[in-house]
């Protein structure tokens, strides 16, 4: 139930506000030209949330436009009262347009409706994604970062807006990357810091000593996540050095699963994805990490759990192998990779079926 619902509802929260805004704009009907069907919304067919989703967010970056243009087409998606179209003769009649940049557009109202957009859409929460210690960087763990932040960008698109990201001191390469990329990923030179309260930011760091709530998703606008991977040399103090180089005195906090990093994705989008099912979806914590979790994140959990409780000299069957299986939702392909690993464990033994 909790992937249906992730599935459903990721995309909400943006589709939502924007068919607001259009509403108000007095946009009840919008055909959707071919080129821009072509181009946004297709190979796969998007459901109208993931429609009006990827329309605003190609509207933010001047790629769509749109237009008071009278124009025909068929029904291919509905959500709050806003039918969408797809551009055909003589079918239902609308009086608004949706066009690619490049094609013609009589009468835009594109920035009316961005304006309109931008003044109802919350800008919290904020990730400050800090680069301050990007030349710590192995060349490995360097090309690591750079891919990790183009699948935030594809992120943030699928689920906010690139509104929702200021990035910190950043390198060239990645100033540079933005700018091939299409990017409206604010970037700022450290100086954000001293601009935003305190009392509303948490750093997250593996490292420290309190654990991430669900208050703390809910209560606070700004997170910093330390734009460095440490696959090939571990930094356990690098993301604290963070707030001892800017001065800050927020909140540092680590997200942890049952008391325990192990398992917990590392991944920079992974990270912002457990927060904004959360923040928007609903999620208790440890529904939000664990629908985030690799096949990889789960199989090291739950070896790491049966460990443990080997360790407290207790037996592990395969009952309670199992139900370790369902709590991280790991199916009988990965059930078979766990009893490999735990029969190289001391002091267990496993059931035979």
């Amino acid at each position: 139930m909790i992937k249906i619902a992730q599935i459903l509802f990721k995309n909400e929260y943006v589709a939502s506000i924007f068919a607001d805004a259009l509403r108000i704009l007095g946009v009840s009907r919008v055909v959707i030209s071919r080129r821009v069907v072509k181009k946004y919304l297709s190979p796969s067919r998007k459901s109208s949330i993931e429609m009006l989703n990827t329309i605003v967010n190609n509207m933010l970056l001047g790629k769509i436009r749109i237009c008071r243009e009278e124009a025909y087409g068929t029904p291919i998606g509905f959500y709050k009262n806003i039918l969408l179209l797809y551009d055909v003769k003589k079918h239902t009649e609308a009086e608004f347009r949706l066009t690619d940049v490049r094609e013609e557009c009589p009468t835009e109202i594109t920035g009316e409706a961005i304006s309109l957009f931008l003044s109802i859409y919350p800008r919290t929460p904020v990730v400050l994604l800090d680069a301050t210690l990007w030349d710590l960087h192995h060349e490995e763990e360097r090309k690591k970062a750079v891919k990790q932040f183009m699948i935030l960008i594809n992120t943030l698109r699928k689920r906010l807006t690139e509104l929702n990201v200021i990035l910190v001191s950043p390198p060239i390469e990645l100033v540079d990357l933005i700018k091939k990329m299409d990017s409206i990923i604010e970037i700022n030179d450290g100086s954000i810091y001293t601009s935003v309260d305190p009392s509303k930011v948490v750093l997250l760091d593996p490292y420290a000593h309190e654990e991430l709530s669900v208050q703390d998703v809910l209560e606070n606008q700004y997170f910093i996540i330390g734009l460095l991977v440490d696959d090939k040399f571990p930094r356990p103090y690098a993301t604290y050095m963070l707030k001892l180089l800017h001065g800050i005195d927020c909140k540092r906090r680590a997200i942890k699963l049952y008391k325990s990093v192990i398992g917990v994705p590392k991944e920079i989008n992974k990270i912002i994805d457990i927060l904004l099912d959360i923040r928007l979806n609903g999620l208790s914590l440890e529904n939000a990490i664990i629908s985030n979790m690799s096949i990889d994140d789960k199989i090291r959990k739950v070896v790491h759990d049966i460990r443990k409780h080997a360790l407290e000299g207790k037996i592990v069957d395969e009952q309670y192998v199992r139900k370790l299986c369902m709590v991280y939702d790991v199916n009988e392909v990965q059930f078979e990779k766990i009893c490999k690993r735990i029969k190289r464990i001391r002091r267990l033994s496993v059931t035979a079926r």
